[in-house]
């Protein structure tokens, strides 16, 4: 695919190659999940809460689907 029809077809997207998502802290999540009752969505809620416009979503963050 081109960059023109990239453009057309995702206006809001820079062609600069950044990511539009800030990733989760993964060294501290998997620290995290080692603690008693602490929950993969409970520290993506605590991401999501911290980036609101620019977390991933939960089932596209890698703290959902990464294995234990």
């Amino acid at each position: 695919m081109s960059a023109i029809s990239d453009l057309r077809l995702f206006p809001s997207q820079s062609l600069t190659g950044q990511r539009r998502f800030v990733e989760p802290d993964f060294p501290h999540a998997h620290q995290e999940l080692k603690r008693k009752y602490v929950i993969k969505h409970l520290l993506w809620q605590e991401y999501s809460q911290q980036y609101p416009d620019d977390a991933y979503s939960y089932a596209h963050s890698a703290i959902a689907t990464s294995s234990d």
